[in-house]
């Protein structure tokens, strides 16, 4: 059994276990290493303002992450389970998101899956190391960005051969890939739902989870952040390719990023990537007509909210 282990000054914060059992359709669960009245869980659909999920803060919640199959979409549910034996399950309160999309053996982009921001003060299991689990330790961050990539992740690979996917994503914010407004990490923060003004420490941690699945995460540090739980956000991705390269790269007149990308690639590499990206960018294009209002009220709220902070209250 794979198991990743998150940790923050020699305190465990969550872990990411591979599902031991044959006949669940369960992939991976996410189990935070806190009582459960010392997080929160949020999520954020596409051109939508974030929302709170709430649950039994008495008894024990473990995050599953289910994966496509047949007809079954796509699925990210909290498992409240009996505090006694973490064995009784007591309740399934499915994620409201429905735009996601499961890495293959072709993603060579990571795919966002949850932002968590991590207080000192949840901090209460210490970390005991074992060679069998893979540990990502947060540093001196407060918030750790976890993308999913294909099994045996090649990040080296990434950077040389997508240098500007690479670059919009250590330098956009979480919440970037549900509204499309952009801002740099490293300039004032100027939204309420986006930014931060710390800046990545983006190799941190890369690790297989499962047969299939990788795990890859991103640290930010952000001075202002005074959150007394630590909270979970999982957004929508089935649109982070045409997100990702929705501005130009800046080399050449009117050249997009994921172009200029493809310039570093070859062969059937490159045939796929293009191919990925253009369905992606239509699609996303007629999602966006076809929820024109909302789109526009969120490019309009954060226009008129520039100076506002993060608020997770």
């Amino acid at each position: 059994m794979k198991k990743i282990v998150i940790t923050k000054k020699e305190y465990k914060v969550l872990e990411i276990v591979e599902s031991n059992h044959k006949n669940d359709t369960c992939e991976f669960k996410i189990v935070p290493q806190m009582d459960s009245d010392k997080f929160r869980i949020f999520s954020l659909k596409m051109f939508s303002l974030k929302k709170e999920i709430k649950f039994d803060t008495n008894n024990y919640v473990e995050i599953t992450y289910h994966k496509a199959q047949g007809n079954l979409n796509t699925k990210i549910q909290i498992k409240v389970l009996d505090i006694e034996t973490k064995k009784v399950i007591l309740d399934y309160i499915p994620l409201p998101l429905e735009n996601l999309v499961d890495p293959n053996i072709k993603t060579e982009i990571p795919i966002p899956l949850l932002k968590i921001i991590v207080p000192d003060e949840v901090l209460s299991v210490p970390y005991i190391h074992k060679n069998k689990y893979e540990r990502f330790d947060m540093g001196n961050n407060n918030i750790f960005e976890i993308f999913m990539t294909k099994n045996g992740f090649d990040f080296q690979h990434f950077i040389n051969c997508y240098p500007l996917f690479f670059n919009n994503l250590i330098d956009d914010s979480f919440e970037f890939f549900t509204s499309t407004v952009y801002r740099d990490y490293n300039s004032m923060c100027i939204f309420n739902e986006i930014g931060y003004t710390g800046t990545k420490d983006f190799a941190i941690g890369k690790s297989d989870v499962t047969n299939d699945i990788g795990i890859f995460a991103v640290g930010v540090f952000d001075p202002r952040i005074k959150f007394e739980k630590m909270t979970m956000l999982f957004v929508e991705n089935k649109f982070y390719l045409a997100v990702l390269t929705n501005r130009l790269s800046g080399m050449k007149q009117q050249q997009l990023a994921y172009e200029y990308d493809a310039e570093h690639l070859e062969g059937q590499e490159k045939e796929c990537f293009l191919s990925s990206v253009e369905k992606n960018i239509n699609e996303f294009s007629d999602y966006s007509q076809e929820h024109k209002e909302e789109y526009f009220n969120i490019q309009k709220y954060y226009s008129d909210n520039k100076d506002i902070e993060i608020d997770y209250k």
